[in-house]
């Protein structure tokens, strides 16, 4: 048996773990995880700051993965207030009579149903 270790220590293809994961905090592979994902954006800025708080704290490794997940996160989020407010500003425009403004579409139609006003020749 002795001779089996000692040929698996000597073998030169054998390489030993450069990054051990059992210190990786799992909020940060959190926060990357839901920024990737583009659905949990604002999970991705919640659990990315718990993590670093965390790093800082218990001296953990992954604080790499939980910055890229908040900017992720907080690009996620920029991203869907624009459409938000985007898409509030294009129904806002389509509602509104193609850009006239108008209120009421009947009160529109009258106002040109002839030069003597609404009653006409009668």
């Amino acid at each position: 048996m002795t001779d089996s270790n000692a040929a698996e220590d000597t073998n030169p293809y054998r390489t030993k773990a450069k990054f051990d994961f059992s210190q990786l905090n799992p909020l940060a592979v959190v926060s990357l995880a839901s920024a990737v994902s583009g659905v949990g954006a604002l999970m991705a800025v919640i659990t990315g700051h718990i993590a670093l708080a965390q790093i800082k704290a218990t001296q953990q490794s992954g604080r790499t993965l939980a910055i890229v997940g908040l900017v992720l996160g907080y690009i996620g989020l920029f991203l869907g207030i624009i459409l938000v407010i985007s898409g509030v500003i294009g129904s806002a425009l389509l509602f509104s009579d193609l850009f006239d403004l108008q209120t009421d579409r009947w009160e529109w139609d009258r106002s040109h149903m002839g030069f003597d006003g609404p009653s006409g020749d009668r």
